[in-house]
């Protein structure tokens, strides 16, 4: 009985909503025939960097994007962002492919580490 009290509330303790939600998210939203924008959502505590990952649709490369992924490298079958001491807010990542694209076919992800708890905490970015 005491060990199923000690499990209940170490589990309460990190089951915290507060520390469930994520602090950063992002969703994809269609822009020009060959554009899309993910907007990024950055909640209070705000974590000290994130860094979103960004795979390339089949068949489609990615020709420019504001800001620049990490290195510049438009070519590769995934780039990344690196964004250090970010603000409370919405932000945006514009990109732009070779060829048409719809958000439906964009997979991207996002990690940082919790700021309040340290631990690694991996979002997929929504559709």
């Amino acid at each position: 009985m005491v060990r199923l009290a000690i499990i209940l509330i170490t589990l309460s303790l990190f089951a915290s909503p507060a520390l469930a939600d994520s602090q950063v998210r992002g969703r994809y939203v269609a822009g020009l025939e060959n554009g899309v924008s993910l907007l990024i959502e950055v909640q209070r505590p705000a974590p000290a960097a994130f860094i979103v990952m960004q795979k390339m649709p089949r068949g489609l490369s990615l020709v420019a994007a504001t800001p620049p992924p990490v290195g510049g490298n438009y070519g590769n079958a995934a780039v990344k962002w690196l964004f250090k001491r970010p603000r409370p807010g919405q932000m945006e990542v514009q990109m732009q492919f070779a060829g048409p694209v719809r958000p439906s076919q964009l997979e991207g992800s996002i990690s940082y580490r919790h700021p309040e708890n340290g631990s690694l905490v991996l979002t997929r970015i929504e559709q």
